[in-house]
């Protein structure tokens, strides 16, 4: 499985690696002293406001700086410009907090079943990195992720080619989800129906992937990257987390074939 420390890794290591595997782990990716900083606000504005996840727009509302604009150094930056290259990037409004727990209430959610974030969130190419800010893994739910290239990923899910009557679910009361892009498989996987999560374990097998995470540490993922919550019945703690995305205009197929060149 592809992890690096990041601060000794080079950006083109990173960067092959996560679009080979579709994720890479970022070990020591942000300071924890800063991070801590970040909890402790992400926490006081949890508790005082309704939302049940924090995103760019409530920052600006509050006059705050953006999460990443108070965590990133020049090393984060030289990353994103070489994933996104002359294509430019923005910060996605899909950036948000996270509250995760086995037993569940206000804004704490339940675990989520397998997913891309294509499902639910625009298709053009999205990083994000998924930073907890507690130590997880053990104790407290994770990450866990699908390691697999992207073009295995789309084949799995069926993306722009299952046929009318394989095509997922409309939803009229999310009408903005993505689920008729795909196969209705899909659908049942991320409610977590057992026979659609058998299918999947079945199909990936090893490499579905929960490592252990220490506070700092950073899964470089994808809107095209399959995930979930790893959650186990002996894991009590309760788990908050960032999920910092930035988005461009072009396809995950434009992405690739722009670092094909290169």
């Amino acid at each position: 499985m592809a992890e690096f420390d990041f601060y000794n890794a080079s950006l083109k290591e990173i960067v092959d690696a996560y679009l080979a595997d579709g994720c890479v782990l970022l070990r020591r990716f942000l300071k924890p002293e800063s991070l801590a900083c970040v909890g402790e606000l992400v926490n006081s504005l949890s508790d005082k406001s309704n939302e049940a996840h924090i995103e760019p727009q409530h920052l600006r509302k509050w006059g705050l700086p953006l999460f990443h604009e108070r965590l990133f150094e020049n090393k984060h930056l030289q990353l994103l410009d070489f994933l996104f290259r002359d294509s430019g990037y923005e910060v996605s409004e899909r950036t948000a907090t996270r509250r995760i727990g086995i037993n569940p209430d206000g804004q704490w959610q339940a675990p989520l079943g397998p997913h891309l974030d294509s499902f639910f969130h625009p298709l053009p190419f999205t990083v994000n990195f998924w930073v907890p800010l507690q130590e997880c893994g053990m104790d407290a739910p994770s990450l866990a992720v699908v390691q697999a290239p992207f073009d295995e990923v789309i084949d799995y899910t069926g993306y722009e080619r299952v046929s009318d009557n394989d095509v997922g679910p409309f939803l009229a009361d999310h009408a903005d989800w993505n689920f008729t892009n795909f196969d209705r498989r899909m659908y049942a996987l991320a409610c977590n129906e057992p026979n659609a999560i058998a299918h999947l374990r079945q199909r990936f097998g090893a490499r579905i992937w929960a490592p252990t995470y220490s506070v700092g540490d950073a899964m470089m993922s994808s809107n095209w990257t399959l995930h979930f919550t790893h959650a186990l019945p002996g894991m009590q703690q309760r788990r908050s987390n960032l999920e910092l995305r930035f988005s461009s205009e072009l396809t995950l197929a434009k992405i690739i074939a722009m670092h094909q060149r290169n």
